[in-house]
């Protein structure tokens, strides 16, 4: 390795290691929303302001995909994988 790749490689790990001691913003939002980081239906849709019928629908088209943890009948969402799925189907829409 050349010195640049050398310095680059310690500059990238030294900024990994500050990322690893910040605190989690999706901690602190879901903390102030009052949600787990998996959101029911019902929760999912508050927060990205459309009926949990529609997010149940989005789920059905593959635009959605609900946590291992779901079953048919109570989804489960990981809410920012959820919020960005919702957004690149805005996207494309």
């Amino acid at each position: 390795m050349d010195e640049s790749t050398l310095i680059e490689a310690g500059l990238t790990a030294a900024i990994i290691e500050q990322l690893r001691a910040m605190p989690d913003p999706l901690e602190e939002l879901t903390s102030a929303l009052g949600i787990s980081r998996e959101a029911t239906s019902r929760e999912l849709a508050e927060v990205l302001g459309i009926t949990p019928r529609r997010v149940e629908a989005l789920a059905a088209e593959g635009w959605l995909e609900p946590s291992p943890s779901s079953t048919p009948r109570r989804l489960r969402f990981p809410l920012l994988r959820a919020v960005r799925d919702y957004v690149d189907y805005l996207r494309n829409c």
